[in-house]
């Protein structure tokens, strides 16, 4: 309590100096303290309350003036600043949308998006990985209806961005998920040798023992592990029936093992697909019990009697 009493005096400080960088990297900090204890209103507080220096409107309640940068900041804004601003978007958006409120934080990211695709100084940022939240949010809001794109040109623009980036970046981790989001998208659309295309990629460089913790401290679930297990159904649906057998060894032996048993939701959603092709193919034992090993069981292993998570 008393630490959190003196960040408060320290970011109210920092505020009233206009210090921009001070301001936000502690209304960042302040705010994933709050929503690390589950009070996601209060993260939304201290993250506009942070917010207010940057924009053309005090009145920081979610609407589009409220999120726009003023122009005399934009014009003279440094590579530090940016990536400040672009951490405490992020976090904004993330927590609207863990407060059921998607649509202001699908504003905060295609805003921050505008700005670090068109400002000069973005290219001089020198960790890229500040853009990766942002591509990963946009893709997910897309994906949950909460932005629309009607013909895909966003999807697909973003996508080819956020590979380009964490391939420039370097990072594995990141370029595993970007690849991973690619085949996810690519299977809503129902473009299901574009998804094969890229699970070879994926294959190139995806170790669930190795990076199955990372994604999942990283972004929140093992989503190539998820891709995987989708690439099953896509086997199958193009008749290659022996490809679609090496999928579903490699999931069940080298992918799902892996995985932190805790983290169910990345284990059903890599077995989810699995387990249809097995029924399908007569394996309706074989596939009760790996749900009830891999799953059922863990769940109440980890969670419990009458809990849910936020998935499942």
């Amino acid at each position: 309590t008393k630490n959190y009493i003196s960040a408060m005096n320290l970011f109210d400080h920092w505020k009233a100096c206009g210090d921009l960088i001070k301001t936000t990297t502690l209304a960042t900090k302040i705010g994933a303290y709050m929503e690390s204890i589950l009070f996601q209103p209060q993260a939304v507080e201290i993250y506009l309350e942070g917010v207010e220096l940057w924009v053309a409107d005090s009145n920081c309640d979610g609407n589009t003036e409220a999120v726009t940068v003023k122009p005399e900041l934009l014009s003279n804004i440094t590579s530090e600043e940016l990536a400040c601003l672009a951490r405490l978007y992020t976090s904004i958006a993330r927590a609207h949308s863990s407060h059921a409120e998607d649509k202001k934080g699908s504003q905060y990211l295609q805003t921050v998006h505008k700005i670090l695709t068109e400002s000069p100084t973005a290219s001089k940022v020198k960790d890229r990985s500040v853009l990766f939240p942002v591509f990963s949010g946009l893709l997910t809001h897309i994906m949950a209806g909460w932005i629309k794109d009607e013909n895909n040109t966003y999807r697909n623009l973003l996508s080819d961005q956020f590979l380009a980036q964490a391939q420039l970046h370097g990072d594995e981790i990141h370029i595993i998920w970007a690849i991973s989001t690619k085949i996810i998208l690519h299977t809503t659309m129902g473009e299901i040798e574009d998804a094969i295309h890229a699970l070879k990629l994926l294959r190139e460089i995806y170790c669930a023992k190795q990076h199955s913790k990372i994604l999942i401290r990283e972004y929140g679930y093992d989503r190539a592990a998820h891709a995987h297990g989708l690439c099953v159904i896509h086997y199958e649906m193009l008749g290659d029936y022996e490809e679609s057998q090496v999928q579903i060894v490699f999931v069940l032996e080298e992918v799902i093992p892996n995985i932190p048993e805790r983290d169910v939701h990345s284990i059903f959603l890599g077995l989810i697909s699995v387990l249809w092709v097995l029924v399908d193919k007569g394996m309706a034992r074989k596939a009760s019990d790996l749900f009830l090993t891999r799953i059922y069981d863990r769940f109440y292993e980890f969670y419990g009697e009458g809990c849910f998570t936020g998935h499942l």
